[in-house]
């Protein structure tokens, strides 16, 4: 099975990519935005995807064709998102929405 998870570089995505050692009979892609900071990879692959940017999430989750998507990308910091709220929608939802129509292309 193709695993393609979001977010990971965050709290989340982080544990995922060390348990992908757990499951050496699935292939896993981890992604975030800009760079790897995850230290701990696992057996993950990883590719660069800004999640805001459909484009970029139709042309990562396309090539990879996951048979599974774990979104774990978001702004999750409270005060951030209320100082910030424009970005925190484009991040927690338009993100999303490009998450899913991207699934939803590769069936």
């Amino acid at each position: 099975m193709k695993i393609l998870f979001t977010g990971s570089n965050g709290l989340l995505g982080q544990k995922i990519a060390v348990a992908t050692e757990k499951y050496p009979q699935h292939t896993f892609l981890a992604t975030s935005r800009g760079v790897n900071r995850t230290k701990a990879m696992g057996t993950a692959a990883y590719a660069s995807m800004d999640i805001t940017n459909a484009a970029d999430v139709s042309s990562v989750v396309g090539a990879f064709a996951p048979d599974v998507i774990i979104h774990g990308a978001a702004m999750t910091h409270v005060d951030e998102c209320e100082l910030h709220p424009k970005k925190a929608t484009l991040m927690n939802v338009e993100g999303t929405r490009n998450i899913a129509h991207a699934a939803n292309e590769v069936g």
